[in-house]
């Protein structure tokens, strides 16, 4: 199988003239396989006011590392169209002595090749009173609990390296794994990671962050969700116990609650799960490479 690792690096470079031109690197690598994180950076010799980007027919939220160095981190949505995609970029506000230069023309068009992952497929058969509560009525009303914490999007990066598996045990339902229930009527991508232990064991934070969801859900059971900055989230859902509050700054390695089977869960498990950019990613990638 290809690398899942993308890291595209763009070199942006403008002459102190009207008639700058940009010069761009190649992506490197040039391909990411759906479900994967993609990190692109820009470095300018003059520092722009903001920089903006644009891949899959999403903005994609640029932060600035330094005053010339810019990065963005971005999802690939499991369901996206395998092959070549455009990966734009636009940089704005021209610092003053630079006057008729259109900031149209700072602009990085980049090729990048998304690769079609082999998802695995899951039958889940759940027994009648938990099936019961997947109603779209039920579901929406979490969806709409959760969504607005998944965009959330910090300024200040907490995360200092490669994120920790939050809890020791086996996974038994990979990410985006396509997830049957009981008779075929119901079915979606998996949005995390199924991570199966005794129940009461220590989950851990992942990496260091904010508290910005603990409560009890009718599907997903208790349920935490942390802010690591920088339009990055993680949830960890089914807990037993939750021994943190919202607006608690956790470390990486916390004790943040136990293992347990609550919501719809039909045995003691963590249910983890990773956002970029408001795109539901593999967690288990942040955790095997240091993604900066």
């Amino acid at each position: 199988m290809r690398t899942s690792n993308a890291f595209v690096y763009l070199v942006l470079l403008f002459a102190a003239s009207i008639d700058a031109k940009l010069v761009a690197t190649s992506p490197i690598p040039e391909s990411v396989e759906q479900g994967k994180t993609l990190t692109v950076r820009a470095i300018f010799d003059t520092p722009p006011d903001s920089v903006k980007g644009e891949f899959l027919g999403k903005s994609v939220t640029f932060f600035p590392l330094d005053s010339l160095t810019y990065r963005a981190l971005t999802g690939v949505p499991v369901k996206s169209t395998p092959g070549n995609h455009e990966f734009v970029v636009y940089s704005f506000g021209l610092p003053e002595g630079i006057e008729n230069l259109n900031p149209a023309n700072m602009t990085a068009r980049l090729t990048v090749t998304v690769l079609k992952t082999d998802f695995k497929r899951d039958t889940i058969s759940l027994p009648k009173p938990l099936m019961s509560r997947l109603t779209s009525q039920n579901l929406t009303k979490e969806a709409k609990k959760l969504g607005p914490k998944f965009r959330t999007v910090s300024v200040q990066k907490m995360w200092k390296t490669q994120f920790l598996m939050p809890v020791q045990g086996t996974i038994t339902s990979p990410f985006g794994a396509y997830r049957v229930y009981n008779d075929g009527k119901m079915s979606w991508p998996h949005k995390g990671v199924d991570i199966a232990a005794p129940e009461g064991d220590s989950i851990l934070a992942c990496a260091d962050g904010v508290v910005i969801l603990c409560e009890h859900m009718f599907i997903h059971g208790n349920t935490i969700m942390m802010d690591h900055g920088h339009g990055i989230v993680s949830v960890y859902c089914h807990l037993r116990d939750a021994t943190v509050k919202v607006d608690q700054r956790v470390r990486r390695g916390s004790f943040i609650g136990t293992i347990g089977q609550t919501g719809t869960a039909t045995g003691p498990h963590l249910h983890w799960g990773l956002s970029v950019g408001n795109v539901r990613v593999d967690p288990v990638e942040w955790v095997e490479r240091n993604i900066d």
